[in-house]
């Protein structure tokens, strides 16, 4: 329990305990309670931070668990006031990969109602993240039809998986290289429409558009990309390399030095570049 006040602090430790939660943590910062969850990580199981904090903010927190290798599926819950302002903040929150949120004044059951969906929240992350796993050993294994019917279960199960669209698209092209492409677009649609930020989902329509012959149409994808995923350096080379196939070099150019520009370790972007160089004849 992350908050600089000591009162909603208390209270939100003694809903806690109420509900049957022990051990229970306290910090009155960000600083202190990234602290608690790197010394503890094995015995937390979900955050309730404060928005506003001193030293660091709670959304400040959210990021640096996000980009932590063990901590970055950890619950969270964000605790923010009930005014237009901080109604903005909650959906930058939100977008922030808060697991939910919480709006001051609240009672016992409002914070048992948020705790118990975030619970659950990561209790089916981590069931699917397992079929996804079991799905990768049939793709790799070539058992392509098993991998389709894991996907189709996953969908049942989380019905805005991403990775599970993206598997089945992958599937009706491993099944039907031709006739499977239409349908395999579908699904990598949907993945987009359910999160136009994955910049994977992205290029996997691009991809498709490309294997039917349709350049235009692939570069137009990852053009449209660009608005929600534009540091992504992945969709920066495909774009490029897409743009040199169509004889456009110097945008093409132009946007795998993007990508370098974005992940100055990306070999293939270099070695396109170097090879685009040498059949225009330039250094």
């Amino acid at each position: 329990m992350v908050d600089d006040d000591n009162e909603v602090r208390s209270l939100v430790v003694t809903y806690l305990r109420q509900m049957g939660y022990s051990p229970i943590f306290e910090a009155k910062d960000g600083d202190e309670g990234f602290a608690a969850l790197q010394l503890h990580q094995k015995e937390i199981a979900f955050v309730v931070s404060d928005w506003e904090m001193p030293r660091l903010t709670g959304i400040d927190l959210l990021a640096k668990i996000r980009s932590d290798a063990a901590l970055s599926e950890m619950p969270f819950v964000m605790i923010t006031s009930q005014t237009s302002i901080e109604r903005l903040k909650v959906k930058q929150a939100i977008e922030g990969e808060v697991d939910h949120y919480l709006l001051k004044p609240f009672r016992s059951e409002d914070l048992r109602t948020k705790v118990t969906y975030v619970l659950n929240k990561a209790k089916l992350s981590i069931e699917v993240g397992q079929l996804l796993k079991t799905v990768e050993m049939h793709f790799k294994d070539g058992r392509v039809a098993e991998a389709e019917k894991v996907l189709h279960n996953i969908l049942v199960l989380d019905p805005s998986s991403v990775r599970a669209h993206l598997g089945l698209a992958h599937a009706q092209i491993k099944l039907a290289p031709q006739k499977g492409l239409e349908k395999a677009m579908n699904y990598i649609r949907r993945a987009i429409t359910i999160n136009p930020q994955y910049p994977q989902a992205h290029i996997d329509l691009a991809i498709a558009f490309e294997n039917a012959m349709s350049l235009e149409k692939a570069i137009h994808a990852l053009k449209e990309a660009l608005k929600y995923c534009s540091f992504s350096p992945e969709i920066h080379y495909h774009l490029g390399r897409l743009l040199l196939r169509r004889g456009r070099d110097a945008e093409g150019l132009a946007e795998l030095n993007k990508a370098i520009e974005l992940n100055p370790a990306f070999r293939e972007a270099k070695d396109l570049i170097d090879a685009a160089k040498d059949k225009l004849g330039l250094k």
